[in-house]
């Protein structure tokens, strides 16, 4: 480099300086950039060798998929057969499974109609009972206003009058206590007397409960008739049986009761018995019905199970036709793709050879595109390919290889990144072309001798959506002092232009870099 920058001096009359610095920015950019272009070449050969084995792989597979394809063909034939034959059996079995369900449709109609019957009985039966219960009631309410001691002064009569041997008599009738024969009045003949009959069997302490508990419903149209004649006397009207006895009115009045029960029950019992006759048909339909629905749910779980069994065999049918199409899908896939890139494999083949050869290279090629980098910004084209040379023939007696004619945008340009320069306002010479990598890659400000303005019109253009300020040593300081402070807060790129030779001592701190990281925090002095 000494001799190079004497040349130069002497040559171009510049003057170009090499300072430690240079050789620490070379270390620098040395040690990241190998191991980035070791991954993106390491990252190429990997892409290529799996290309590579795709296509050899897809070759293999066709084979397998024919295969495959032939032997899949007779599969689905036969389940396309089996659905036909299912979905026929399946339709002759609705028919009857329609059958089954009109049937219990009809039983089902017919269990409603007579449940319905039932239900209007019942109402019937229970609007009769609430017109009949009132009167029986009445019977017991006629008991309840009696007391045991009622009774017992009513069974201390010696002699009973005559309203009082009527009652006794209906009492011996509705439980059946025969009278006792005694001679009558006359002498000659004997008289029935049911007082005595009644006394002794009936006016205990449990006749109270035997008039409540008395079973009403048991009585015949005989007893009836023979009883109501005695109710009907006049000695038997209440005015009559209220100034004999307590208990004979009240007993008395039980017994009117129940025979008026009895003749409302005349009406009560044929709606029952019509309700019974109208349940018991009812329970006939439901019967009926339920025996229908057993049949129609024995018939459609058969149904459901043809059903399912169409299902699965189509499902099968489904996925073995649809692993047919993707084997023929897959099959032209891989034919087009072998067929299409036939002659990229030989193109991939020389690439890969070319990557892994660069692979070989990395680390001369690397060298040298740093060495441009930290030394070689200032030089001219002439002089960058000449020093470059020099670095490769020294770099070979150490046995690092590196590429012939290497270059910086070889080794580190980005074709997309540099046809967007260009766009933007690049020249599209290899030296312009190695000026932009040198600044995007330098860790130092770069310094442009641009007299054409070529640089200056791309580096406007190419951090215009950045929002860059320019500006120049003629302005106001205190305006280039808020333009930096402004653009160090917010993180905007500032070009200043029209440089001297000699910077103003505020730019010192922005020149040299001096950050200080605090925390996680990075800071810089700039200014008061």
């Amino acid at each position: 480099m000494q001799d190079l920058t004497r040349r130069y001096q002497e040559e171009m009359r510049r003057y170009y300086y090499v300072t430690p610095t240079s050789y620490l920015i070379l270390i620098k950019t040395f040690s990241g950039m190998l191991d980035d272009k070791r991954g993106g070449i390491d990252r190429q050969i990997k892409k290529y060798d799996r290309g590579l084995s795709q296509l050899a792989k897809a070759s293999a597979q066709v084979a397998e998929l024919q295969e495959k394809l032939t032997n899949l063909i007779p599969v689905l034939e036969v389940k396309a057969a089996n659905s036909a034959k299912m979905q026929k059996e399946i339709e002759v079995k609705k028919k009857s499974v329609d059958v089954i369900v009109q049937e219990c449709k009809t039983a089902e109609e017919s269990a409603k109609q007579q449940l319905s019957l039932a239900e209007a009985k019942t109402a019937e039966a229970e609007f009769a009972k609430q017109k009949v219960e009132p009167i029986y009631q009445a019977a017991i309410k006629a008991v309840n206003g009696l007391q045991g001691s009622d009774v017992t002064e009513l069974k201390g009569f010696k002699t009973a009058t005559p309203p009082v041997q009527l009652v006794a008599k209906t009492l011996c009738l509705f439980f059946h206590v025969k009278p006792a024969m005694v001679p009558g009045p006359d002498g000659k003949t004997k008289i029935q007397d049911w007082w005595e009959p009644c006394k002794k069997n009936l006016l205990n302490a449990t006749l109270l409960n035997n008039l409540k508990n008395y079973a009403k419903d048991d009585m015949t149209d005989d007893l009836v008739g023979t009883i109501e004649p005695v109710i009907n006397e006049d000695n038997y009207a209440e005015a009559v049986l209220a100034k004999a006895s307590k208990a004979a009115l009240g007993i008395s009045k039980w017994c009117r009761a129940i025979i008026s029960y009895h003749h409302a029950m005349k009406i009560v019992i044929p709606v029952r018995i019509e309700l019974a006759q109208a349940k018991e048909t009812a329970a006939a339909a439901q019967k009926s019905w339920d025996e229908a629905k057993a049949k129609l749910a024995a018939v459609q779980a058969e149904f459901k199970k043809l059903v399912d069994e169409l299902d699965a065999t189509q499902a099968e049918e489904t996925r073995l036709r649809n692993e047919k199409d993707d084997c023929e899908r897959k099959v032209e896939l891989a034919k087009a793709l072998i067929n299409g890139l036939a002659n990229e494999r030989e193109n991939w083949k020389v690439d890969l050879a070319k990557n892994k050869e660069f692979r070989e290279n990395i680390v001369g090629d690397v060298v040298i595109a740093s060495g441009v980098i930290a030394y070689l910004g200032v030089f001219l084209k002439s002089y960058r390919d000449e020093c470059t040379q020099s670095w490769a023939d020294m770099l070979r007696k150490f046995d690092i290889n590196s590429t012939k004619d290497v270059s910086v945008e070889a080794v580190c340009g980005d074709a997309v990144k540099i046809r967007q320069w260009q766009i933007q306002g690049l020249p599209q010479d290899s030296f312009s072309t190695d000026s932009a990598i040198i600044c995007e890659s330098s860790d130092r400000w770069c310094l442009f001798v641009d007299p054409q303005m070529q640089a200056n019109i791309w580096l406007k253009n190419r951090y215009k959506e950045d929002g860059v300020k320019v500006i120049k040593p003629t302005n106001d300081p205190n305006v280039i002092s808020r333009t930096l402070e402004n653009a160090i807060n917010v993180g905007v790129p500032v070009i200043l232009e029209d440089a001297y030779e000699t910077f103003d001592p505020l730019l010192d701190p922005l020149l040299a870099k001096q950050i200080e990281k605090k925390g996680s925090e990075m800071y810089i002095k700039f200014g008061d």
